[in-house]
Formats: C-alpha cells, structure tokens, sequence
C-alpha cells in the first residue's frame, strides 16, 4: 500500500502534466506540492523539466529547460549536432543523430 506522501508525490506529478494547478481549485494538490515539492520536482528534472510554483499568486505549471541544460551529463554532442533537447534519449540510448540504434549482438 502507498503512503500517504507517494500518494501526494503521484497525485501532483500527474495533476501537472495535465496543466497548471491553480491553489483555489486544486487544494489537495496544491497542499502536497508545498509539503513534497523536492521529490517531484526531482521527478521532472530527470526529464529536463522544471517545476515553476508561484506561492504568491497560487499557481504551478511545468517549464521545459533551455536546451543546453535540458541535456543530460551524459550526451556530449557528438551524436547530436543539432543539441535538441529531444535528443536526450538517443545518446542515452547509442543512437546517432539521423540513424537507427545499432543492433546488440550475442
């Protein structure tokens, strides 16, 4: 069974892949996002993502990173001359931009 800081966790990770969470109509969320922000934003980042929460005005919505930091460590440019942040995945994965993965043998 799930705690009750998962559920929250889940709860608001999805509410904001659905659109802006507004504190006046999204209370439960917008009280989990205050208490548990640090583990969904961490979820987000991963994706190269951010979390912008507004405390004074009583919204929160998702931002994509510039393209330079949405990359991650891992991908040195080499196999993406263009350095979109769609193409994360592919060095993640060994694809060349342009190419199919190379097939695993054995």
């Amino acid at each position: 069974m799930r705690s009750e800081s998962e559920l929250a966790v889940s709860t608001a990770v999805i509410t904001l892949m659905r659109g802006v969470v507004y504190r006046e109509s999204h209370e439960a969320v917008w009280q989990g996002l205050l208490r548990h922000g640090a583990p969904v934003r961490d979820h987000f980042a991963t994706i190269g993502v951010d979390v912008v929460l507004d405390e004074t005005e009583g919204y929160a919505y998702l931002r994509s990173r510039d393209e330079e930091d949405a990359l991650p460590a891992s991908c040195s440019g080499a196999a993406c001359p263009t350095r979109s942040a769609c193409c994360w995945c592919c060095c993640a994965s060994g694809w060349s931009s342009g190419s199919r993965p190379a097939r695993r043998r054995g």
